[in-house]
């Protein structure tokens, strides 16, 4: 039953003449405040006669259906049987591996994985249609500054960016054209990048790529376990004839961060399966960490491959969901100076209300000290670009050159753009605008560099100095 909130004119105000009383959302009239008072007075007592008329006079509507005939409840697909854009051969052994595989050992017991990707349009297919050689943007002609770019693309769960709790694997120009993505966005862009880059080299003009080769490289999209992220993907990058894997990269696409197939303290903890163009090998051994992992795929007691002799790939091979070219409008550098300018001008206000909780604070900033540590800023971009040049070391000899009279107490913040407020909630973060010293004065410096498809990379050098005592 639904109150639908009306009550009759006698109870609500005896319907004399006058101004009617204002209407709240649920439809009872406000009361004056002496009437509100006894309102409460009278809720305290359930067996008020007052609750009971004003019960008595509420209308109610009650509403009662049936189906005819009655609908039965849809049994649950199992998820390999109900993908509709692959061969159904092809889903059936699907669930067949999928069995099989889970039930080698209490290791791929655990072992979560996925073999099909749900595309933005609710179309399922198998994950290696995800991979194709795709031509990064212009300038990106290296390992380190293809990770740098795909890392600035900010990161976003579909549950954030989507309706539902459907996992969606976005293609390339959808992941660049939204401007955000998770694992697997990042991940299958960069993985596709770095197959571009074996092949055919530094991107550029078609007749100058003929004839070349690229840096013969094997490039894999790792599933698995991470932290502290959970499940997660990778992209495993290895030379060729490098078949102990001695010589590989994982790197997190995310963060643009590549660590030694042989360095334990890599943040992926476990593997499940490992994608290439052409095949999905599931991982059979112990949960270990990937650096004590035998990772030749062809050890069958190692590695499962969804395609065998028993099931071989089709013929001809099904085509890449992906684009063929990917497109790269230029972004605005005017508009990258403004957001620059406007960074600045946010965070001056925001350390300033922040330290006002600091009784008599003075809150000034040093202009030269924050030109000077500007003029780091691009070196340290050229850094995350794999540009070398410029060491830490002459990193900390241009801060001790600032000033000969005070410490500096300070640090960069690199991010990809989001928003104003994630940029304020990291500096503030850093604690450095708690600093209670009376002759405090601060230094910042703001430095955006923008890339193709209106993807920003922001640096904030933020400090405190203090005077240096003899």
């Amino acid at each position: 039953a639904f109150n639908l909130g009306y009550q009759n004119n006698q109870e609500a105000g005896g319907g004399g003449g006058g101004d009617a009383a204002p209407t709240t959302e649920d439809g009872d009239r406000s009361p004056s405040p002496s009437r509100r008072r006894r309102r409460r007075d009278s809720a305290g007592d359930p067996s008020s006669n007052r609750l009971k008329a004003k019960s008595e006079s509420s209308t109610y509507l009650k509403i009662m259906m049936t189906l005819d005939p009655p609908l039965v409840p849809p049994a649950e697909e199992d998820a390999a049987t109900s993908f509709t854009q692959e061969p159904p051969r092809l889903v059936q052994h699907a669930k067949r591996w999928t069995e099989t595989y889970q039930s080698r050992n209490r290791h791929t017991r655990k072992r979560s994985f996925q073999l099909f990707g749900t595309s933005t349009h609710g179309e399922q297919y198998f994950a290696t249609r995800y991979l194709q050689p795709q031509a990064p943007p212009p300038g990106c002609d290296t390992v380190q500054r293809v990770a740098h770019f795909v890392s600035l693309v900010p990161f976003l769960e579909d549950f954030q960016a989507f309706a539902g709790s459907v996992d969606l694997w976005c293609t390339s120009q959808e992941f660049l054209n939204i401007l955000a993505g998770d694992w697997e966005e990042h991940a299958f862009l960069m993985a596709n990048y770095f197959m571009y880059l074996s092949q055919y080299g530094a991107p550029g003009d078609e007749g100058k790529r003929k004839g070349r080769r690229g840096d013969d490289h094997e490039v894999f999209v790792v599933m698995g376990t991470a932290i502290p992220e959970g499940d997660s993907m990778y992209v495993l990058r290895r030379p060729q004839d490098d078949r102990t894997n001695e010589r590989g990269v994982f790197w997190n696409a995310v963060t643009g961060v590549g660590y030694s197939v042989l360095d334990a303290r890599c943040p992926l903890q476990d593997i499940s399966l490992i994608l290439s163009r052409d095949n999905i090998y599931g991982n059979l051994q112990p949960r270990v960490h990937p650096s004590a992992l035998d990772l030749d795929l062809l050890n069958a007691r190692a590695w499962k491959p969804f395609y065998s002799e028993t099931f071989p790939p089709p013929n001809p091979k099904p085509p890449s969901i992906q684009e063929t070219k990917l497109k790269y409008p230029p972004t605005d550098p005017g508009f990258a100076t403004e957001l620059e300018a406007e960074i600045k001008d946010r965070l001056k206000r925001a350390i300033r209300q922040w330290r006002a909780k600091f009784k008599g604070a003075v809150t000034s900033f040093n202009t030269e000290a924050g030109s000077r540590l500007k003029a780091i800023l691009p070196k340290l971009e050229g850094m995350r670009n794999g540009e070398g040049g410029y060491t830490e070391v002459m990193h900390a000899k241009e801060l001790s050159a600032i000033s000969k009279s005070r410490d500096i107490n300070g640090l960069p913040l690199h991010m990809p753009f989001t928003d104003l407020a994630v940029i304020e909630e990291k500096v503030k973060a850093t604690e450095i605008s708690s600093n209670g010293h009376p002759d405090v004065v601060f230094a910042l410096a703001v430095s955006v560099f923008p890339y193709t498809n209106n993807v920003l990379s922001v640096w904030i050098y933020f400090a405190a100095m203090v005077p240096r005592y003899a």
